[in-house]
C-alpha cells in the first residue's frame, strides 16, 4: 500500500514538476517513489524519485509505495495500453499480489474492468489508470482508503491526501465518493455510481438466527483480512469491539498483539489489562502525559488535514497506537471502527428510538454508517498509515455491513436510555465465551477513556480560547509548516466547501 496521486493539465504545460511537488508534500516514508506522465529523464526536483518513462500527454500518475507485507508488488504495472496503480487489498488474499488481480479484471478494457471489479470484489482501496490523455478512477464502496479530488484554473487533480492538491492550488479538494467510477480529463470529470451502500429493509429472522449469521460474517471479516500475515496489532480498550477482533482474530490463528494507551492515571488502562489478562493475550500498555499531547497535535492535524476538534482528539491516540505497533515490529493494525455506526453504539441512536421510532434510528444509524468514510476511516487511515502501519478495519467488511444495516432494530438498541446498546453484539460475545465484565462494560469513545480531550479542553482554556479556536488556531501554524496560506477562511473552506465535484455524486 501507499499514496496515490493523479493530474491533468487544462492547458498545454510541463505536469512533471507539480506532480513530483504532490508527491514530496506528502512526505511519507517510502522504499520507492516512481511518476507515470511525460517522458523524462532521470533527474527529478525529489530525491531519490525513480522517474518511469510513459506516453507523452497532459495526464500524468506518481506513487509513493511503502510495502507493509511480503506480497506487495512494485508499481506501477503496464499492461495493454495504459497504466495501472492499485492502493490497497483485496480480500481474501489469494496468493498473489492484489495488483495482479485488478489487472486481470481490468483487461484490455478498463472503463469495464473497473466496474467489474467494484461490483464483483471485497476490499479496501482506491486505484487509478493512465490511458494516454485521461485518467480512469475508483475507490472501494464503503471508502476506507482515502481519496480527495478537486480542481483550479490549471489542474484536475486526485490525491490520497489533501496536502498534495494544496500543493499545486487546489484549496478545496472533496472525498471522493465510494463505490464510484470517474473518468478525468482536460474537460472535465464525469462520475459512475458503480457500488453505493444503500439503506435495505429490515430482515425477518429470529434473534438466534442472526447471531449465528453474525458470527460468521464477522468471523469471515477477520479471517479474509489475516491470510497474509502471521501476526497483528489490535487496538484494545478491553471492552466490547476491540476483544471481538482479537478473539475471532485469535481462532484464525494468528498471533496477536493487544495494544492500549492512555494518559497517565487513566482507569482504562487498568480495565484494559484486566481484560487482556482475562482473554488469556498478549497486552502492551503504553502511557502519555500532557507534554505528549502537545508534541502530538501538529502532527496529527497535518495528517487529520482539517481543523475538527473532535477529528483531532480521536487522531491523537489512534497516533499513538500506531507508533507502538510500529515499535513492535507490526505492519498491520486492526481497530474496532465502524462497530458502533452499525450495531448502535451511540446513545444518540438510543434517544432518537424512544423520541421517534424504529424506522428514525434505523435512517439515523445508516447516515453514519455511510458517512463514516469521511467521518472516519479517512482520518484513521492516513494517520496510521504516517507511521507506515496498515490499517485494516474488519467492521467496513462489505458482506458484513450489508448484514449489519439490514438488522431489526429491536436486535441493537434498548427501549430504554439506561439500557445496553449494540444488544447482538453482545449476545455473540457471550457465546463465544467472552467474559461478562467484558461484555457488559460501558463504551467510552476512545477521546474520552484516553482523557486526551479533557488535556486538549484544558491547553485551550489557559490560552484563553474555545477548544474549536485553540484546534483552527493550531491549524493555521500547521499549514505555515506546510508553506501554505494560514488564512483561516481559506482553511474553512477546505473543510467546509460541497460545491464543485460533490454535485457529481
Amino acid at each position: 500500500m501507499g499514496l496515490l496521486v493523479g493530474l491533468i493539465a487544462k492547458k498545454d504545460m510541463d505536469i512533471f514538476e507539480p506532480l513530483d511537488g504532490m508527491l514530496v508534500s506528502m512526505k511519507k516514508p517510502v522504499e520507492a517513489r516512481a511518476i507515470i506522465g511525460k517522458n523524462r529523464g532521470a533527474n527529478s526536483a525529489s530525491a531519490g524519485s525513480q522517474i518511469v518513462m510513459a506516453r507523452e500527454g497532459c495526464a500524468g500518475l506518481g506513487y509513493l509505495s511503502s510495502s507493509h507485507v511480503p506480497s506487495d508488488f512494485q508499481q506501477p504495472m503496464e499492461q495493454f495500453s495504459y497504466t495501472l496503480l492499485f492502493n490497497g487489498r483485496l480480500y481474501p488474499f489469494e496468493g498473489t499480489p492484489d495488483c495482479y488481480s485488478v489487472a486481470e479484471y481490468l483487461g484490455p478494457t478498463p472503463d469495464d474492468g473497473v466496474q467489474l471489479l467494484l461490483n464483483e470484489t471485497n476490499g479496501a482501496y482506491a486505484l487509478a489508470v493512465l490511458q494516454e490523455d485521461h485518467l480512469l478512477l475508483a475507490r472501494d464502496p464503503m471508502g476506507v482508503v482515502p481519496l480527495y479530488i478537486g480542481e483550479n484554473e490549471d489542474y484536475i487533480g486526485v490525491a490520497s491526501e489533501r496536502k498534495a492538491l494544496w500543493s499545486i492550488g487546489i484549496e478545496n479538494p472533496q472525498s471522493f465518493p465510494p463505490g464510484h467510477v470517474a473518468k478525468m480529463m482536460r474537460s472535465g470529470v464525469g462520475f459512475i455510481p458503480v457500488r453505493k451502500i444503500k439503506q435495505p429493509e429490515s430482515l425477518r429472522l429470529t434473534e438466534e438466527e442472526a447471531v449465528r449469521n453474525l458470527q460468521s460474517l464477522l468471523y469471515n471479516a477477520v479471517d479474509v483480512r489475516t491470510r497474509d500475515l502471521q501476526r497483528i496489532a489490535v487496538g484494545f480498550s478491553g471492552g466490547l469491539d476491540s476483544s471481538l477482533l482479537a478473539c475471532l482474530a485469535d481462532a484464525c490463528g494468528i498471533e496477536v498483539n493487544l495494544i492500549s494507551i492512555g494518559i497517565k492515571g487513566s482507569k482504562d488502562l487498568e480495565d484494559a489489562s484486566e481484560a487482556a489478562e482475562k482473554l488469556g493475550m498478549a497486552y502492551f500498555a503504553e502511557s502519555f502525559d500532557e507534554e505528549d499531547v502537545e508534541r502530538s497535535i501538529d502532527k496529527a492535524l497535518m495528517l487529520v488535514e482539517e481543523p475538527d476538534p473532535l477529528k483531532l482528539e480521536v487522531a491523537i491516540p489512534i497516533m499513538w497506537v500506531a507508533e507502538k505497533a510500529a515499535e513492535m515490529d507490526h505492519r498491520v493494525l486492526f481497530l474496532g471502527q465502524g462497530c458502533d455506526e452499525l450495531f448502535g453504539g451511540y446513545r444518540k441512536y438510543v434517544t432518537e428510538y424512544i423520541r421517534r421510532g424504529a424506522n428514525a434510528a434505523q435512517s439515523l444509524m445508516f447516515e453514519d454508517v455511510a458517512g463514516a468514510y469521511e467521518r472516519n476511516f479517512e482520518r484513521d487511515v492516513k494517520v496510521s498509515s504516517a507511521l507506515d502501519v496498515e490499517l485494516r478495519l474488519p467492521f467496513a467488511d462489505w458482506d458484513l455491513v450489508q448484514f449489519a444495516i439490514s438488522l431489526p432494530v429491536h436486535m441493537k438498541l434498548p427501549t430504554e436510555e439506561s439500557g445496553q446498546r449494540k444488544r447482538i453484539l453482545r449476545t455473540l460475545a457471550i457465546s463465544l465465551g467472552i467474559p461478562t465484565t467484558i461484555v457488559e462494560r460501558k463504551k467510552r469513545a476512545i477521546q474520552y477513556s484516553t482523557r486526551v480531550d479533557r488535556v486538549l479542553r484544558k491547553m485551550a482554556r489557559s490560552e484563553g480560547l474555545s477548544l474549536t479556536e485553540f484546534v483552527r488556531h493550531r491549524f493555521q501554524q500547521v499549514l505555515v509548516q506546510l508553506d501554505l496560506s494560514p488564512d483561516l477562511k481559506r482553511s474553512e473552506n477546505m473543510r467546509q466547501n460541497r460545491e464543485g465535484f460533490s454535485a457529481a455524486r
